[in-house]
């Protein structure tokens, strides 16, 4: 009954506690993107409300705990427009630089802001909110690059989005004048280049807590979680998204696999479940966390075949784990060959093989087997991916090896999972490729697959 009790009080919490927060649909992503990690991390649901400030500007002004703002310009106008807001709360979260993006191998070589003025270059600016060509031409107070400027603009975009698709559909276009917050959107299609010194202007991404948001804790946590690592990878991931906005409908969706996925995982925590596998058909028990898909991978560190370090969760990678009991054996070793081979299906992927095999002997296997294109760890030290990915076998004659299971991580959470019922048998690797061919995501994108 207590159990119940937990779960029922910890599923109400999960859904009723909660941040306002307000701002531009130009920032909505990539706030939104940080309201989920931080519900995960500290369990505070953070609500983004979006749009032209005419539609919720009202309501800000009586419910707000935040403010959102992706330049200065447009913060300073809130807080002339909301009286719950102060200049002297506000917190810069994120510098974003102005750059030159230029076709790949940079063709006409192009160095600073001066070749622009300089070479016959056929150059895509911004009008409108989005202009910054014309602060960069005249900082330093000379009329006359602003002239020469204009003389290679050949097209004005309106904003990010048909920025992006005109740089698509126009090879004619050398340069777009943009920022530097665009790498992600543009990093497989542009080079990006650096203004220089003398030309660099910035926009300052903000935050500003209302009276009552200076109330709460929590609202202190956010802004401190904006300004960590995780959060600043967050921001230059998804900040001006050129690809659009995350919807409310799938934003909604999101956060409500992530509950889902806490209530299972705590459910099996209250029932002390454990998974198990079979081994020649006999049951093996298997100890550590149980993982779901959409969950947050967990960090560990392995040994390479050179014992240098092999980190697994990294979250600017895409990793693709196997475990297996012993490289030693005929069906690892057939699976390793398999994957080796087929490493070009994964899009960069890395692949790492873990197994509690010591680092000499996967050397040997590498080099006896020709494998080139893996990553061999292994967990030989402290059995911590074992056990923190609930593949460490607990009883019967493997035991304290892994279990057979393919894992794979992107941006820090599981977006895939297959534990092989018969630790004897190959995982399926028609389903590892079909997850790459596809988007590897649903209910919005939580990860779930």
């Amino acid at each position: 009954m207590k159990k119940l009790l937990f779960l029922s009080t910890l599923m109400a919490s999960l859904l009723s506690a909660e941040i306002l927060l307000y701002g531009p649909d130009s920032a909505a992503l990539a706030m939104r993107e940080l309201a989920l990690e931080f519900e995960k991390k500290s369990g505070e649901r953070v609500v983004v409300n979006s749009g032209p400030s005419k539609t919720w500007l009202y309501k800000a002004r009586q419910d707000a705990d935040l403010f959102y703002a992706p330049s200065a310009k447009s913060m300073e106008r809130y807080i002339k427009l909301a009286p719950n807001l102060s200049i002297d709360d506000i917190s810069i979260i994120h510098l974003c630089q102005t750059n030159l993006m230029v076709r790949p191998n940079n063709p006409l070589k192009i160095t600073s802001f001066n070749d622009l003025l300089d070479k016959k270059v056929k150059i895509m600016a911004m009008s409108g909110g989005h202009n910054s060509y014309e602060f960069i031409a005249l900082k330093m107070g000379n009329g006359e690059n602003l002239t020469k400027l204009r003389k290679n603009i050949i097209v004005y975009a309106k904003g990010p989005k048909e920025a992006l698709s005109l740089w698509r559909q126009d090879p004619n276009i050398d340069v777009l004048i943009g920022s530097s917050c665009w790498k992600k959107a543009l990093e497989n299609e542009a080079l990006f280049v650096e203004v220089g010194k003398e030309f660099a202007i910035y926009k300052a991404m903000e935050l500003a807590p209302t009276k009552k948001g200076l109330q709460n804790q929590k609202v202190q946590e956010f802004i401190n979680f904006t300004k960590s690592e995780e959060g600043q990878r967050i921001l230059q991931d998804t900040m001006w998204s050129l690809e659009g906005d995350l919807s409310e409908v799938e934003f909604i969706n999101r956060r409500f696999c992530h509950i889902i996925i806490e209530i299972i995982n705590i459910i099996h925590h209250i029932k002390g479940e454990k998974m198990s596998v079979n081994f020649k058909g006999n049951p093996v028990d298997l100890k550590g966390n149980v993982l779901e898909v959409g969950a947050k991978a967990p960090k560990v560190s392995l040994k390479a075949k050179d014992l240098s370090p092999v980190e697994i969760a990294k979250e600017d990678k895409v990793q693709i784990v196997l475990t297996v009991p012993s490289l030693d054996t005929p069906v690892c070793a057939s699976e390793a060959r398999e994957f080796n081979q087929k490493i070009a299906a994964f899009k960069g992927a890395e692949v790492i093989v873990v197994s509690m095999d010591l680092p000499f002997a996967m050397g040997r296997f590498c080099s006896t087997e020709n494998i080139d294109n893996l990553v061999v760890a292994s967990d030989f030290v402290s059995k911590e991916f074992g056990e923190k990915y609930g593949v460490l076998i607990a009883n019967g004659a493997l035991e304290g090896l892994l279990a057979r299971a393919v894992f794979v991580i992107k941006n820090g959470k599981i977006a895939y999972k297959e534990l092989v019922k018969e630790i004897t048998e190959m995982p399926n690797f028609e389903a590892v490729e079909e997850f790459f061919k596809g988007s590897g995501s649903c209910c919005g994108g939580c990860g779930c697959h």
